[in-house]
Parts: structure tokens; C-alpha cells; sequence
């Protein structure tokens, strides 16, 4: 039995809220026969610190398959677009090149994969 434990306190996040909404999704199988094939891995390739305009290579380990690669950037205050201008992923010495693309470019196709945020305007009449 899958459990979800989720805590919130509003006090935190610097607002003073009086309403919330909070969706949660779950992708789980129903009445099916679930044959697990292997098993995911997490795995820290690589944490290191760079200097300004610099560029980084990176050798993947082959052992295992991949299924996600997740490049992060803990800079408070800065976004990944600051930090990270283009991010190329390679085989066998460029002969296959599946991504090769600026940071925007990629932040561009992640945000057109949902659909669009619209705040709901409340008017208070002042008369």
C-alpha cells in the first residue's frame, strides 16, 4: 500500500495566505500484473566548482542504462539560464548528439509541455 506523507506550513513561505489548493497525482496500478523488470539507481557523477566562462566534460559512466540525467545549479537567487549556456550530450566522440541545446532553449520546451498559468484578478471596488 503506497502512503504520501505531505507537510505544509504556511507560515514559512514568507505570504499570508488564508486559502490553499493542493493537487496530488498518482500514476499507480490498478488490477494489473506488475512483472518489475531491474531497478533505478541514484548517482552523483559529478560536484565540483567552476570558474567563469569555463567549459566542463564529462565522461558517463556505461555500466548501467540511463533513464534521467539531472543537471542542477544551487545558486540562491540565480536561475539555471545565469549559470549554464549550452548543454551538449554526445556518443562515441560526436557521432550521435541527442541534445545540443542552449538552457533556454530546454526551459522553453519544458514550460510549453504544461499548460499556461493565469492568476485570477480580484477588483475591489472602492466606492
Amino acid at each position: 500500500h503506497p502512503q504520501l506523507k505531505i507537510t505544509i506550513d504556511r507560515d514559512a513561505g514568507g505570504c499570508t495566505s488564508v486559502a490553499g489548493n493542493l493537487t496530488v497525482l498518482a500514476h499507480i496500478f490498478d488490477e494489473k500484473a506488475v512483472t518489475p523488470v531491474g531497478f533505478l539507481m541514484h548517482k552523483e557523477i559529478k560536484d565540483y566548482s567552476f570558474g567563469d566562462a569555463t567549459h566542463e566534460y564529462t565522461d558517463l559512466p556505461t555500466d548501467y542504462p540511463y533513464r534521467k540525467l539531472f543537471i542542477a545549479s544551487l545558486i540562491p537567487g540565480t536561475g539555471a539560464d545565469y549559470i549554464f549556456d549550452t548543454i551538449k550530450l554526445s556518443e562515441d566522440n560526436d557521432r550521435k548528439i541527442p541534445l545540443n541545446h542552449t538552457i533556454l532553449d530546454i526551459l522553453r520546451v519544458i514550460v510549453g509541455q504544461g499548460p499556461p498559468y493565469r492568476e485570477k484578478q480580484v477588483w475591489a471596488n472602492k466606492w
